[in-house]
């Protein structure tokens, strides 16, 4: 059962190799190859500068790895991931299926590189979406065709939130946006979220970050804990345990990692709807 094929006008496969795009920049960062030299242009002085940075992006990495895994052994069988990133063995369906084979699947992003990658990626697995959706717009990605079919809204759902938010800046009310998409989920749904901060962050780093994104197109938000805080609406309960660094989220007694020296950090969580 998959959705949209590379051909398909809703998808854009072309990309710019003269802008970077949020992914692309992570994807270098994290040292993969799916990025191009404005990608490079980007991330490249960060990495000189701060190499361990890239340590943060393998923890929110992680992170949804774990938090996919706890949630289909719940029971959870069906995902929407709001921030899909360019292929890697982290993908929610390598996790969720090998566990439940008949769990599904829809990614939303609205990043040219993903875009580009997102033929791949339908074609390569059943039970599996593509959206290309601005999370700015809830209404259309709830009213997709694609999610009302392969995902619906009868059963729990778990729904991530992961390298998206942190892009939106707040005249565009991300709180609001989150809680917009999760207000019809029925009762036994999960959210799980992250998002980069400024709390603990290397001061040289903040300001090497800020120096560069002021340049893009894309511009790049860190928020408090207490900020992050608001993104868990209403009538949902947070989960053990708790808000944490991407590092430090577990639910399964998991070691944590041998190496704990970071130089920016990224806030999470999961919550339950009761």
């Amino acid at each position: 059962m998959t959705a949209l094929s590379g051909d398909d006008p809703r998808i854009t496969l072309e990309v710019d190799p003269n802008k970077s795009t949020p992914h692309g920049v992570v994807d270098r960062v994290t040292g993969g190859s799916h990025h191009t030299a404005a990608d490079e242009a980007v991330a490249d002085p960060i990495l000189a500068a701060y190499p361990e940075v890239a340590k943060t992006a393998l923890d929110d990495r992680q992170f949804v790895t774990r938090v996919v895994t706890h949630l289909a052994q719940l029971g959870i069988d069906r995902f929407v991931s709001l921030g899909y990133r360019l292929p890697a063995d982290t993908e929610v369906h390598h996790v969720a299926q090998p566990i439940n084979p008949r769990a599904r699947v829809v990614y939303v992003s609205n990043d040219a590189a993903v875009n580009r990658q997102a033929a791949g990626l339908i074609n390569a697995g059943q039970r599996i979406a593509y959206i290309n959706g601005d999370l700015r717009t809830p209404q259309t990605i709830l009213t997709h065709r694609d999610l009302r079919r392969l995902i619906g809204f009868t059963q729990p759902v778990g729904v991530l939130f992961y390298g998206s938010l942190n892009y939106i800046p707040d005249e565009d009310n991300p709180w609001g946006l989150v809680h917009s998409l999760l207000h019809d989920l029925p009762a036994g749904s999960y959210a799980a979220f992250s998002h980069v901060t400024a709390d603990d962050i290397d001061p040289g780093l903040h300001a090497k970050i800020t120096e560069v994104y002021a340049e893009l197109d894309s511009r790049f938000y860190s928020r408090s804990r207490d900020e992050f805080a608001h993104f868990i609406p209403g009538g949902w309960t947070l989960q053990p345990p708790g808000i944490t660094y991407t590092r430090d989220w577990s639910v399964a007694g998991d070691e944590p990692p041998a190496d704990l020296s970071r130089v920016m950090y990224a806030w999470c969580a999961l919550a339950l709807k009761t």
